[in-house]
């Protein structure tokens, strides 16, 4: 039940890369499972949070493949991945989200002859209604995924046909390392194509790269996607030219730590995360849960590790919010709302 205790002017986070088929609320997967008739893994919700959380470092693809694993449970049922997305936006107000931007792959949703914007529809449905009853502001970008170039065209399409209905942007996810080629470059012809036509259309565009690929998958994201932020980019450091860039010209990365460490993106111990450098260098970047599903913990709980595990300062976590709220893909007065909702909040406490 969700607890009245939390005010609307107690939202004071802003996250800009989560998952919404990553961040599923389990007992609700469970319960839509067990009405439809599915055959679960185990006996209880319990037991399925716990199967679903990943505990120990893998390979980007392991982590991965649990994605179609959640999303059988649930693809082509409107109602319950509307009551999922209601679920989702009252856990941001649970970790004091003000404004979130939830990225997703609407073709995951679909089945038989329920569309890609069917499943978007519910989504966007699910949102307007929890937002309404938890005070969150919540905005969606679109993926296209590396390995199936063939969603590109409905992608597109999608996220101009609902640019005034809560679609932001446009991402393209999935193991980036696998998918480069050193003579062609890392991202398909037709994900390339994708990004430039949003470009042309106005549409903002972020870019999974650097995560698991080393910074050319970055530079290339830059260059060739038009991306205007980075999702994950760990691997830019490796580029002492691009790093400076990005610093020089304020790119936003969006950094998840927790999830860095399960997908072992990062390999170095949590004193010597790649933040450190990021916080040390006041570069443009926030921090996002990624996955709460498989990595076990919502936004609270990754603050929580930045400052115990990780050792970044209070005030740092309050600069990154800023960071994000700057780097957002709201229009400019929205935008400039948020950043007075921050105002409202930390110069009181601060």
């Amino acid at each position: 039940m969700y607890s009245q205790s939390v005010k609307e002017s107690d939202l004071h986070r802003v996250e800009l890369h989560c998952h919404f088929e990553g961040a599923l609320r389990p007992i609700t997967v469970f319960n839509i499972a067990k009405r439809r008739g599915h055959k679960l893994p185990v006996a209880t919700p319990e037991e399925f949070a716990e199967f679903m959380r990943r505990k120990e470092p893998s390979l980007l693809r392991e982590f991965l493949s649990y994605f179609p694993v959640l999303m059988s449970f649930v693809a082509g049922d409107p109602d319950g991945i509307v009551q999922l997305a209601v679920d989702f936006i009252e856990d941001c107000a649970k970790n004091k989200i003000a404004y979130i931007e939830s990225r997703y792959v609407p073709q995951l949703f679909a089945k038989d002859s329920f569309t890609a914007e069917d499943g978007l529809q519910a989504v966007l449905r699910g949102f307007e209604l929890g937002s309404k009853r938890f005070g969150v502001k919540v905005r969606s970008i679109l993926i296209a995924i590396r390995a199936i170039p063939e969603f590109c065209d409905e992608t597109l399409r999608l996220a101009k046909a609902y640019a005034n209905h809560g679609v932001v942007g446009i991402d393209v996810a999935g193991d980036d390392k696998e998918d480069y080629d050193s003579e062609r470059g890392g991202t398909h012809p037709d994900i390339v194509r994708l990004f430039q036509e949003a470009y042309k259309a106005g549409i903002h565009r972020t870019a999974h790269a650097g995560e698991n690929s080393g910074a050319e998958m970055v530079t290339e994201a830059l260059d060739s996607l038009h991306a205007e932020r980075i999702g994950h980019g760990y691997h830019t450091l490796d580029n002492p030219t691009l790093y400076q860039r990005i610093l020089h010209d304020r790119v936003h990365l969006e950094t998840c730590p927790l999830s860095s460490h399960l997908t072992s993106a990062v390999l170095t111990d949590w004193p010597h995360h790649p933040i450190h450098r990021l916080a040390a260098d006041k570069a443009n970047y926030s921090i996002n849960t990624d996955d709460p599903t498989f990595t076990g913990q919502w936004l609270d709980a990754e603050y929580r590790m930045c400052l115990d595990r990780i050792g970044l300062p209070p005030w740092e976590l309050v600069r990154t919010n800023y960071c994000a709220a700057r780097s957002s893909f709201l229009p400019e007065e929205e935008k400039a709302d948020l950043i007075a909702q921050l105002d409202a909040y930390y110069r009181v406490r601060l």
